[in-house]
């Protein structure tokens, strides 16, 4: 093993009505890593997105202009964005999304 990486995947939570401005960790891990094969070609292992839901039904818009159920499903969702398309999802007003749920 060459070395060890450290993959956290940080939401930033701005609350359009109260002007403040709160940091979700939605996924850390230390299992990334990056080894060395015999071909000396270098494989990346991406650490996966557990996918621990909630029950409760509270509604969450996210940038993607989606609404998720609560911000258990949306920080599952942000994880897998994050790693297998680069793209960080952030939680914005319920306004701006439809009324479309995505589980």
């Amino acid at each position: 093993m060459l070395s060890k990486l450290c993959l956290v995947v940080v939401v930033v939570v701005a609350s359009a009505v109260a002007c403040q401005t709160s940091v979700l960790v939605v996924a850390a891990s230390p299992s990334a890593s990056i080894s060395s094969k015999s071909q000396g070609l270098k494989q990346t292992e991406i650490p996966e997105c557990p996918p621990r839901f909630t029950r409760d039904y509270r509604p969450v818009c996210a940038t993607n202009g989606r609404v998720y159920a609560n911000r258990s499903i949306f920080a599952y969702h942000a994880c897998r964005a994050a790693i297998l398309e680069g793209r960080m999802l952030l939680l914005q007003d319920m306004a701006a999304c439809s009324s479309n749920v995505k589980d």
